[in-house]
């Protein structure tokens, strides 16, 4: 092997070697801290948000219609024009003396009234001069004509209430109530008889039992003697 070609290899060794060390960066062997990067003003420009006042409405709302009731509706419509009230003493109707209620079965019932000294029913539908009877309210009937409203109140006189009085102690003592005085709340009295005399037949059943309980007994005694 001749010693040109080996110079040769070398020469091209040495040439790879340098256009790899060319290829290699220089790094530095030392740290050295990165350049600071000022933050952008724009970025602290955020808008804000504009504030919402709370409608005081909408809390008293809630509170009159709770959510999670089971009667909550949604508001109704407030009436264009608000129905006229008129009272019975400046209308025909309060010359109408109201004596009681009744009850006509299925029916919605009635009115008794005197009306010209003389006594008539009035049921739900009738008209009298004018005015219809629309409902009937515990002691109290409202009439109805051309979107006016009134209303007449049924009251107990002092000498009703004495007859009511009486029937209790009439129960008491074992009589059957005889109710005089005035029609005026004919219907009541009429209920407080059928209940006074319920009560007083159950009365009268209870003694007999009595009585019959108590004879056997009796007469058992009078053997043994």
């Amino acid at each position: 092997m001749s010693i040109r070609p080996l110079f040769l290899w070398l020469a091209v060794d040495a040439a790879l070697v340098a256009a790899l060390a060319a290829m290699v960066p220089t790094v530095s062997r030392e740290w050295r801290a990165p350049e600071p990067i000022a933050p952008d003003s724009a970025a602290f420009d955020v808008p804000r948000a504009a504030e919402e006042v709370s409608n005081p409405e909408l809390l008293q709302e809630t509170l009159a219609r709770p959510l999670f009731f089971a009667s909550r509706r949604p508001p109704s419509e407030p009436d264009s024009e608000p129905t006229p009230e008129v009272a019975a003493e400046d209308d025909p109707l309060g010359e109408l003396q109201l004596l009681g209620l009744f009850s006509a079965g299925d029916r919605l019932g009635g009115l008794i009234v005197r009306e010209d000294g003389a006594s008539r029913r009035i049921a739900i539908g009738d008209r009298v001069g004018g005015w219809k009877l629309e409902t009937l309210t515990g002691l109290e009937a409202r009439f109805s004509r051309a979107g006016e409203v009134a209303r007449l109140q049924l009251e107990h006189s002092q000498q009703a209430r004495a007859a009511a009085a009486g029937a209790d102690e009439a129960a008491d003592g074992g009589q059957i109530p005889v109710v005089q005085g005035s029609a005026a709340s004919g219907g009541i009295i009429d209920q407080i008889r059928d209940r006074r005399a319920r009560r007083i037949d159950a009365i009268r059943e209870a003694r007999e039992r009595l009585k019959g309980r108590r004879a056997p007994s009796g007469g058992r005694a009078s053997a043994r003697d």
